[in-house]
């Protein structure tokens, strides 16, 4: 799930959300790695992505400005079938369309409702609210390189379980 900032002119409101296939695999994958007790799969496929999300995603934090890139990158392409044109490494594009339809079989549905929902319960809060949080968003991402609060960002979160330590 996306919260973006976008110019006021392109929209009725500086605030969108989006529930995004690729960025939730990502970020499912990303818990699942680092899970205690991960959720079951026989897949191949998806044991390979588990296996190079532990090994090359996960000693990364999730909103570091390493992973930050991928999550920009899977935003881009939003429920497209391909990661083609993502600009994402080439490996980690053929990773993730790999695990894609286990994910897209076993969890994204769940995950898609669940992101709706929350989609739907948080649009009039921050309808409502949207002064203060452009105000405050702003002040927030002025120390981290994002002088104007007009210009696209994607902060990426996801509806669902925390991720288990």
């Amino acid at each position: 799930m996306l919260l973006g900032c976008l110019p006021a002119a392109a929209q009725k409101t500086t605030f969108e959300f989006h529930s995004n296939f690729w960025v939730n695999l990502h970020h499912y994958l990303y818990e699942q790695a680092i899970a205690k007790t991960p959720e079951a799969s026989e897949s191949a496929d998806w044991q390979h992505a588990l296996e190079a999300y532990r090994r090359d995603i996960t000693p990364h934090e999730l909103l570091s400005r390493d992973i930050a890139g991928i999550n920009s990158a899977l935003s881009t392409v939003d429920n497209a079938e391909s990661l083609k044109g993502s600009g994402l490494d080439a490996e980690l594009a053929g990773i993730l369309e790999r695990a894609a339809p286990v994910y897209r079989a076993r969890w994204w549905p769940q995950h898609n409702r669940a992101n709706l929902a929350w989609i739907a319960a948080a649009t009039p809060l921050v309808a409502k609210y949207e002064a203060a949080l452009k105000k405050e968003l702003s002040t927030a991402y002025r120390p981290l390189g994002h002088p104007n609060p007009s210009t696209p960002t994607w902060p990426n979160t996801q509806a669902g379980p925390e991720p288990t330590p």
